[in-house]
């Protein structure tokens, strides 16, 4: 029997697909999550605040706590504001991560340090384009504290971690949920 390269090809594409759709969408992991900013009086000097997050997402990982993380992380200076900055993202071996931070619309406690949220996409190499926008706040999901000096540091609090965040699927004018 004659089986050319092209039926062969297609049988495997055929079957990755399946694959692909068959594969059960695990909710992404935040494992750490934590904002830093200096005392910040004028003239301190360039010591920047910062946000830095650690992602993965374990779909297709026979063992979620081996999908390999992504560490993402904003800078600011003093004066200035993070929200719609793009973070830098480690590369990870399954897709794309991009991160930005998003202004809390609570006027008495908005602060890109102790209340936020990120908006958060994974381009996956076999999945496609998903987002979420999880929120976190001092006294809800982050803890810290800030020292006599003026120097603050909060985190995501630790009996969340990892925190599942649910993410949409993004496709061509709508979004699925998964």
């Amino acid at each position: 029997m004659f089986i050319t390269m092209k039926f062969v090809v297609a049988i495997f594409l055929g079957l990755r697909a399946t694959l692909v759709s068959a594969t059960v969408i695990r909710p992404w992991e935040i494992r750490a999550l934590g904002t830093t900013s200096p005392p910040n009086r004028q003239g301190d000097g360039p010591i920047p605040s910062y946000a830095a997050l650690k992602i993965a997402d374990p779909t297709g990982y026979s063992m979620p706590s081996y999908a390999e993380a992504s560490t993402c992380r904003v800078d600011w200076q003093y004066l200035e504001q993070p929200y719609g900055k793009p973070f830098n993202c480690t590369a990870v071996e399954y897709g794309v991560w991009s991160v930005e931070m998003v202004e809390s619309n609570n006027t008495r406690s908005a602060s890109p340090t102790t209340d936020f949220g990120l908006h958060i996409a994974l381009a996956h190499k076999d999945f496609g384009l998903w987002e979420a926008e999880p929120w976190f706040k001092v006294g809800d999901n982050m803890q810290g504290m800030c020292s006599a000096g003026g120097l603050c540091a909060f985190q995501l609090k630790g009996e969340l971690i990892p925190l599942s965040v649910k993410q949409k699927k993004k496709k061509k004018g709508a979004e699925d949920e998964t």
